[in-house]
């Protein structure tokens, strides 16, 4: 099993799935925690195997807008 940074975007419409192609780099995280508030999901901590270290920043991707921040 490899990581991934990939989001998709189901439309319930046209029964299509698209990928989400990130506005920012976002890094590739494993075991993450996440939670979705206010329209967005925010995506902390976890491991980053491709430079064997822990995330301490968190992420957030607009659901609108679809796109990520750098939240913290």
């Amino acid at each position: 099993m490899h990581s991934n940074n990939c989001v998709f975007c189901y439309s319930i419409k046209d029964d299509t799935w698209s990928k989400i192609v990130p506005n920012i780099a976002v890094p590739k995280v494993d075991s993450h925690a996440s939670v979705v508030w206010d329209g967005k999901i925010y995506v902390y901590g976890g491991y980053i195997p491709e430079i064997a270290t822990f995330m301490t920043d968190i992420y957030a991707f607009s659901f609108n807008t679809k796109t990520w921040e750098l939240y913290y």
